[in-house]
């Protein structure tokens, strides 16, 4: 099986969030004039700095922290360069093993294929879930063997804290997640939404700025970072990294096969979007050029399975049948499928 989000060999610690109770002069949305972060520092010396948020509700400042050494952390608001006198609600962070984290990088050598941070392939297996997502879908997906899930953010959510419990389920389930941020928002939220929902491991790839969408025609061409712009130094280990991952081709094969959910021929993948979420008996999975899949859980029965040429878009439709609640196979190298059960 080769859809794990885990592996012994690298281990996650987090997360932990730091909150101070503490407001300043001015807009707390805008980051231009007031830039407050949050700077761990370990027991061992190491340092971690994480691009902190305003809770509007409780008043207060907050930032998250996963890290890849555990232990004990001490956490320091930092507004415009310079240190607050104001100590986190939770005192000394204790960072604890996590379970269910990874990243999802490119594979060496191979940019059209994605493997985790141990080397292990990945693959892609999940839904878009569109603007309206919910805490009962994430855990729908996770149940029927999902281990990523595409989400779209709200306009302006801070009035309305029902996305971040969709972010809860998914961290809780383990699953991996592309964040896509309408384009049309403000800056003042795009830094919102980096600091609270992207700041994690399992970060796949965000969208939602138009040259982003664009260099998806043009994958040799740099990938323009919707972040641009808005923060001076790296915010975060994991945002920069993201921005070459989702320009990858086995990055969009997934993001495209499972956005088109309610399909009836390939034609509906270039202009036409799904209609509602993906029922978890008619889960979509998407596999990456050349990828071996060995004991994949599926439901039993038949199964549409529509073969893409990533470059062409042409395409092939056949059937395949699920037994004994597995499956294996091997896609062809410099294509993609996209599996769906018959009803």
């Amino acid at each position: 099986m080769i859809l794990p989000l885990l592996s012994e060999d690298v281990v996650w610690y987090g997360p932990a969030t730091a909150t101070f109770l503490v407001q300043f002069a001015g807009d707390p949305f805008d980051g231009a004039k007031s830039d407050v972060r949050v700077r761990f520092i370990g027991d061992r010396s190491q340092r971690e700095e994480r691009i902190a948020y305003f809770d509007p509700i409780l008043g207060a400042w907050k930032a998250t922290l996963y890290a890849k050494a555990g232990g004990s952390y001490r956490a320091v608001l930092i507004r415009n360069g310079k240190e607050a006198s104001v100590e986190p609600t939770e005192g000394i962070l204790d960072l604890d093993r996590a379970d269910n984290v990874g990243i999802v990088l490119a594979m060496p050598g191979r940019p059209d294929r994605l493997c985790m941070d141990t080397g292990v392939p990945w693959v892609g297996l999940g839904a878009d879930l569109g603007t309206s997502p919910t805490a009962d879908k994430v855990d729908e997906l996770a149940k029927a063997g999902a281990n990523w899930v595409r989400v779209t953010t709200p306009a302006e959510p801070w009035a309305d804290d029902s996305f971040g419990a969709v972010m809860d389920a998914i961290a809780k389930r383990g699953l991996g997640y592309t964040l896509v941020v309408p384009k049309d928002v403000s800056s003042a939220w795009r830094r919102y939404a980096l600091a609270r929902f992207a700041a994690s491991p399992r970060l796949i790839g965000w969208e939602g700025d138009p040259k982003l969408s664009d260099s998806w025609s043009r994958p040799t061409e740099p990938m323009a970072d919707p972040w641009d712009g808005l923060f001076e130094n790296r915010p975060g280990p994991f945002v920069v990294e993201r921005s070459d991952l989702s320009r990858l081709k086995a990055l969009r094969a997934v993001l495209k096969a499972s956005e088109w959910a309610d399909w009836q021929s390939p034609r509906r993948w270039r202009g036409e979007k799904a209609k509602g979420v993906v029922e978890s008996d008619r889960l979509i999975l998407a596999a990456i050029p050349g990828a071996k899949l060995t004991g994949v859980p599926l439901a039993d029965g038949d199964y549409d399975l529509t073969t893409v040429d990533p470059a062409t878009g042409a395409s092939t439709v056949g059937r395949t049948r699920v037994e004994h609640a597995t499956l294996d196979l091997a896609v062809p190298a410099e294509r993609f499928f996209v599996l769906r059960r018959r009803l």
